[in-house]
This record gives structure tokens, sequence and C-alpha cells, in this order.
């Protein structure tokens, strides 16, 4: 018994009009410590933000030390 499945090899991403845009802002981050990124300036220090991402990796002091110092 064989059966056909069609297949088309390439890309598949979603077009323009198939993406909900509204939707993808809410996965935007507001803010990454590692990264000393911060989408608004209203938020907390970025000392602060590299230790939360710190906490909510579970990272010890010294590990987070190597991800940043290299």
């Amino acid at each position: 018994c064989s059966i056909h499945v069609p297949f088309a090899p390439g890309r598949v991403d979603a077009r323009q009009d198939q993406t909900d845009i509204e939707m993808f802002e809410l996965l935007e981050p507001i803010a990454d410590g590692f990264r000393n990124y911060r989408a608004r300036l209203d938020v907390s220090t970025t000392e602060s933000l590299l230790i939360d991402k710190a906490q909510q990796l579970t990272l010890t002091a010294p590990e987070m030390t190597a991800l940043v110092g290299g």
C-alpha cells in the first residue's frame, strides 16, 4: 500500500498577509541585561536587568561572570 504525499521543497515562511503583526509585537523584549539592551529608558537600570536575567536562568555569580566576561 503506498500513499502519495505532495511535497514542495524550500522555505515555507508566512507571507505578510498571513502574519498578525500586533501579536508579534508582544514578543519583542523590553530589556535584556546580557545584551545590554533596553527598549525603553523608563525600566530598571541595566545592572538590575542583568541580575534579573541571571536569576531567571538560575545562573550562579561565577557562571554569569563567565558569560559576560567571555
